[in-house]
């Protein structure tokens, strides 16, 4: 999609509210704000994506941002209010998979409210919701604001010369609908042009013979930022700081990093965990919808980022590292399903991107040198240049592939591993991760396997095997199914009884199969957000290790079925405070 550069200066102006916490150490260059740019990691995917970042900033502080930044600004001539004072009437967006949090509509939201929830939502960062507004239409800064510049405010779907398509036109659906694609780029990598692991040649500006620069794309954040707008920018550009460089010049995605930098932070550095200090039970409060959670114990298991949590809850495990199970930490389902055999066979399961290792997975593997690695996933999950890393790291380990052409197919080849003749297999929905999280640590704890299945039908090598695994009975984890669906799974399961186990909602589903597979009066608890499943993805070995059932914190409580005695519980929380707040964690819901 074609961008109109924008050259605009922006001074940098003083945080009105010091509770605004910045990102990342701020450039010392404060004439441009480009120090540090890096054309292949324009942002570290920390600093973009994951409910720790969406929670970086409390409505209350956009709005002192939007303050701050636009101190100057008494509206447009036009009659527009300044950012800081808009307001706009949104609409109820249920979840979805690119925004896994619904959106309650409200009458008359500030701008800084919007921004808030949708990133909450989304489960991207606000700083980043607010940079691309500024880069887009000027909106943070500007001391005249337009009608038309609200219409456009993030540029989703809007060409420079013509209307919004109708149904993406205005602030909210603006900001909502490019927040929802920035997790599509990420979530469907395969659907767009620019995708992390990527060496790429990439314009310098649109339809001109102005030529490109080969990057290799380190992050799936600098992947969305390249699909949402197609260019780089030139040695004038970067030179040219805040201003205007030459004819072969583009400036989305430098002005992009210089207000990032200039506002919280270089953007291309990981986002370091906050300080955990778990703080005293709250009082009871309606909106809350729980109670204090009196007694028992609370411990938490975090890293840096998904790879770094991954070898966390590893060593907190103690699991065996003869074998060490590895899948990609880019999408969700080889890591969900692989981690049930992981579980069941007591070993670490680990993270990789798709053509790197991690610092954290290299040094976990160098240390510990297995003999075997399993890697979940063909080619297009996990390339053979990092399986070729993986051995040379374990001093020539034995690789393993267990992969197909999709999900459904490398969770059959992951099942292929079980003996087979059991009593029990689970089934998910692979497309929804709270389910299939919950499914796969169930799976571990009954050492039992995991299949993906789909709404309308079941893949022939999840159908082939279940024939081979011939269970006695199917269970169904999440989802609202047809008569048709669990009739195509009984038949594919030589006849088996097939029972459904979900709630309402993924909270309520966690906590119905913790009571259906753990005993009565279980304390030991694992809790992780339902919103995200970046820090959780790798938790089945420790649910198999310790005999502790998945819960999923909703916020403000965790729900719990009934059997598990909350009040009294040891519960292992899978991240950070700003992923899974005490105030959720310490309470229980009604």
């Amino acid at each position: 999609m074609f961008r109109r550069p924008l050259a605009t200066t922006t001074a940098l102006v003083a945080l009105a509210s010091a509770a605004i916490t910045l990102v990342g150490a701020p450039t010392t260059d404060a004439a441009t704000g480009l120090e540090g740019f890096d054309a292949g990691l324009l942002i570290h995917d920390s600093q973009m994506y994951g409910s720790q970042v969406a929670s970086s900033m409390t409505d209350a502080q956009i709005q002192a941002f939007l303050e701050s930044k636009g101190a100057r600004c008494e509206g447009g001539a036009d009659g527009s209010d300044c950012l800081k004072d808009a307001r706009f009437d949104t609409a109820t967006m249920a979840a979805t998979k690119w925004c896994v949090g619904a959106y309650q509509a409200a009458r008359g939201e500030r701008a800084s409210t919007i921004i808030g929830k949708v990133a909450r939502a989304c489960q991207v960062s606000p700083k980043v919701l607010l940079v691309m507004l500024q880069k887009e239409q000027s909106l943070v800064s500007t001391t005249n604001p337009t009608a038309r510049a609200y219409e456009k405010a993030m540029g989703f779907r809007c060409p420079d010369a013509a209307p919004c398509e109708p149904q993406y036109a205005g602030f909210f659906r603006q900001v909502y609908n490019a927040a929802s694609r920035l997790q599509q780029y990420r979530g469907q990598p395969d659907s767009f042009s620019f995708r992390n692991g990527q060496t790429v040649d990439i314009q310098y500006k649109y339809g001109t013979s102005c030529g490109s620069k080969r990057v290799t794309i380190r992050s799936a954040g600098t992947a969305a930022l390249y699909n949402y707008t197609p260019y780089t920018p030139n040695a004038a550009a970067l030179a040219a700081g805040g201003g205007t460089g030459d004819s072969c010049s583009s400036y989305g995605n430098r002005n992009f990093f210089r207000f990032h930098s200039l506002w919280f932070g270089r953007p291309n550095t990981a986002l370091a965990p906050a300080t955990q200090t778990p703080s005293a039970p709250a009082t009871p409060n309606a909106s809350a919808g729980g109670v204090p959670i009196v007694g028992g114990s609370l411990t938490r298991i975090f890293g840096a980022d998904r790879y770094a949590t991954a070898v966390a809850v590893a060593r907190a495990a103690g699991l065996s590292t003869r074998t060490i199970h590895v899948a990609s930490g880019e999408s969700f389902a080889d890591g969900l399903t692989m981690g049930a055999l992981a579980g069941r066979e007591k070993s670490a399961l680990l993270l990789v991107r798709k053509d790197s290792v991690p610092t954290s997975t290299a040094d976990y593997i160098r240390q510990n040198r297995p003999t075997t690695i399993r890697i979940a996933g063909e080619t297009g999950a996990v390339s053979d240049e990092v399986a070729g890393e993986l051995s040379r790291l374990a001093a020539g380990a034995r690789i393993e592939r267990l992969g197909g052409s999709n999900r459904y197919e490398t969770s059959a080849r992951i099942a292929a591993k079980h003996p087979g003749d059991t009593n029990l297999v689970l089934v998910t929905d692979g497309t929804n991760f709270p389910d299939a999280l919950v499914a796969g640590a169930a799976a571990a704890h009954l050492e039992e396997a995991v299949l993906l299945v789909q709404h309308g039908a079941v893949h022939p090598s999840v159908a082939a095997e279940l024939r081979r695994l011939d269970p006695w009975e199917v269970d169904v984890i999440g989802g609202t199914w047809s008569e048709a669906d669990t009739d195509a799974m009984s038949t594919a399961a030589n006849d088996a009884r097939v029972k459904v186990i979900a709630g309402p909602d993924r909270y309520l589903t966690a906590a119905r199969v913790a009571s259906t597979f753990w005993s009565p009066g279980v304390r030991d608890l694992t809790v992780a957000t339902g919103a995200d499943f970046a820090d959780a993805m790798t938790a089945a070995p420790l649910v198999a290790a310790k005999d502790a059932p998945m819960l999923l914190a909703r916020p403000g409580c965790i729900e719990a079925g009934s059997g598990v005695d909350l009040q009294n519980s040891r519960r292992t929380v899978l991240g950070g405070s700003a992923v899974v707040p005490d105030a959720h964690a310490t309470r229980a819901c009604r």
